[in-house]
């Protein structure tokens, strides 16, 4: 079930959820002090690992971005 508040507070909460993660604690226990699921934590860790991991190709000039097949 989707928790209450806003997007924008859901967001600030995901947020704070990172930053104590950055600072050494467990999913279980960010879950615990946010009121959440510890697998929903984990999502958000995930995400963001993702995130930081694909950043450096946002910066390529990469051939044909525009998402057009190239003709032979």
């Amino acid at each position: 079930m989707r928790p209450q508040g806003s997007l924008k507070e859901l967001g600030q909460r995901r947020q704070r959820a990172i930053a104590l993660l950055d600072k050494g604690y467990q999913p279980v226990g960010v879950a615990s002090m946010l009121g959440g699921e510890s697998r929903s934590v984990g999502r958000w860790k995930a995400k963001v690992r993702c995130n930081t991991y694909f950043s450096h190709y946002q910066n390529l000039d990469l051939p044909n971005q525009t998402g057009e097949l190239s003709t032979p």
